[in-house]
Formats: structure tokens, C-alpha cells, sequence
């Protein structure tokens, strides 16, 4: 008898009243129907309430003052039931097949613990601009290709309940970039990430979207950097990789000093962040005085890591 898990949908929501409702219908309208949908209401002082509420039973509506989107998605997770959740952005929607395709690749490679997928970008009245194919990297080099750059979308993970709770959820102190930290926590205990080269989500870019304050993700996203950059040994972060020098710059740019400064910005506001570029650049500079001398460095000590 085949098996058929159950798998959580967790949609964190604010103030999105002009998109809830497609990226609702969208997780109702899917072919696989073992599912729970759980909408999470981070204080909406708009429609979306509202809206929440046309849905009656179909859906699980939980209510909570306006903490952040990591806040909601943890206590969406803590409320499912499932063996599997996905993670869907209020402005984005699945395709119908998304959650059937990502439950059967499971079912066929039983070893891995995260899938994504492919997607769609469409503007804010749905229109398709453009199609994204994600990257896909071998475990020896997923943790060092993710602090390059982010190469999932949220939108388009399933992953097992299990291993969220392994690493207890996503990180609630910052209001930006909680994806890429979960990615690396989740990489630092072997979690298996598969790419399953299919468009399945409908990814929106507006205005509105948190990724277009430049200001907010340049400063959570050091935060983030700073901090994988400070705890994960050098060892850990080149294995299976021939050093370069986008990987070792991008190190360095996020080591002490800056860390400090980026402390001070993000959480005391007692310094601009700008001040955190200015003591860092001089620093940045003198680092590529010794970047052969680094590269001899790695490549002699820890050779036998490379493939």
C-alpha cells in the first residue's frame, strides 16, 4: 500500500490583502489533497483578516501581533501536522502540480531532506516576465555556493518536518534573509538539498516586496554573513572547493571588525551602517596584499578536502 505523507503548507502574511487570496486558492487548487494549509497573520491592520476568515474550515487561521515573517513561519511549523512543510510567500502561489511533483521525488530519493524547485517571476497583476532556473550544487559544495549567493527561493522548498526541528526553526532576531540562515544551519548538520528542475511557483516582484529595501537586506544580510563567517572554519567553508577569490573577498569583507560595527547598526543603533564600510574598507584592501599567500595557505593545508 502506497504511502501517501501528509504535507503542511505555512503562508505568513501581512498587510497583503491585494495577493492572499490567489496564494491561498492556489495551495486549495493542488492535485496532491493530502494537505493542511495554515495561514499565519502577523497583525494585518488591512482586508487580509477579512479574507483570512472567508475560509472558514478550509484552512487553519492563526492570529498573532505584528513580530516578523521568521516569528510567523516558526509558529506555523510548531502548528503542523505534517510530515513534510512548505514555506509560501502571501504575494507568491504554487502550480497546481507543485506539491504532487516535490511529495513523489521523496518518495523516489527517500535520502534527502530539502527539495526546491524552479520558477516563475510575474509582476504585480500576474504577468510572467521571466523564467528562473535555480543552481544546483553537489553537497561537498553547497555551503560555500550559498555564502556566494542565496540559490534557493523559499517559495519552492519542501522539506521535512524533522529537520527544521533539528535545527529549532528560523532565526526570529532578524526581520530579513531568515532563508539564507536557515539554509546554512541546515547544511552544517549534512541536511541533502535536491534541485527538482521544474517551475513550480509563481514568484511576485513589487514594490512592496521586503526584497526591494535595499537598506534593510544589505544590513541583515551581513548580519547573517558576518555570523557564518565568524563560527564556520575555514576547513568547513572551502571543502570540496578550489579557493577563490569571490569566496575569500566576500570572507574577509565580513570578518571582526565589521562584525562589531554591524553588531552596533543593527541592534544598538549607535553607529550608521555606513561607518561599518568605512572601517572595513582599509581592512578589505590590505587582505588582498596576502591573497596569494592565503591561497598557498589553503591549498597546502588543507589540500586532501578539495576534489
Amino acid at each position: 500500500m502506497v504511502h501517501y505523507p501528509k504535507v503542511s503548507i505555512v503562508i505568513p502574511v501581512y498587510n497583503y490583502e491585494q495577493y492572499i487570496r490567489e496564494c491561498i486558492d492556489s495551495c486549495l487548487t493542488q492535485t496532491y489533497t493530502n494537505i493542511e494549509i495554515i495561514v499565519v497573520d502577523d497583525g494585518s491592520t488591512d482586508g487580509t483578516p477579512a479574507i483570512i476568515e472567508s475560509y472558514g474550515n478550509r484552512i487553519i487561521s492563526i492570529k498573532q501581533k505584528n513580530l516578523g515573517a521568521a516569528v510567523a513561519l516558526n509558529n506555523g511549523m510548531r502548528a503542523s501536522t505534517g510530515e513534510f512543510v512548505c514555506w509560501l510567500s502571501s504575494d507568491d502561489a504554487f502550480l497546481p502540480n507543485k506539491i504532487e511533483l516535490q511529495v513523489n521525488q521523496f518518495l523516489l530519493l527517500p535520502g534527502y531532506d530539502l527539495i526546491y524547485t524552479d520558477f516563475y517571476v510575474i509582476d504585480s497583476n500576474g504577468v510572467t516576465i521571466s523564467e528562473f532556473e535555480s543552481a544546483w550544487n553537489p553537497p561537498s559544495r553547497a555551503l560555500s555556493q550559498v555564502l556566494l549567493s542565496n540559490f534557493i527561493n523559499g517559495s519552492t522548498v519542501m522539506m521535512r518536518k524533522k529537520i527544521w526541528e533539528a535545527v529549532d526553526g528560523f532565526y526570529e532576531r532578524i526581520p530579513a534573509n531568515v532563508d539564507t540562515h536557515m539554509w546554512i544551519k541546515l547544511l552544517l548538520i549534512n541536511a541533502k538539498f535536491l534541485l527538482l528542475p521544474e517551475k513550480l511557483v509563481r514568484y511576485r516582484t513589487h514594490p512592496g516586496n521586503q526584497s526591494h529595501n535595499q537598506k534593510l537586506m544589505q544590513t541583515y544580510c551581513d548580519l547573517v554573513f558576518v555570523w557564518a563567517f565568524t563560527t564556520i572554519p575555514i576547513k568547513r567553508i572551502h571543502a570540496g572547493n578550489r579557493p577563490d577569490s569571490a569566496l575569500f573577498s566576500k570572507g574577509f569583507k565580513h570578518f571582526r571588525a565589521k562584525r562589531i560595527c554591524t553588531f552596533l547598526a543593527c541592534y544598538k543603533r549607535m553607529a550608521p551602517f555606513t561607518l561599518a564600510k568605512f572601517i572595513a574598507t582599509p581592512i578589505y584592501i590590505y587582505s588582498h596584499l596576502f591573497y596569494f599567500k592565503y591561497i598557498r595557505y589553503i591549498n597546502g593545508k588543507y589540500k586532501e578536502c578539495f576534489l
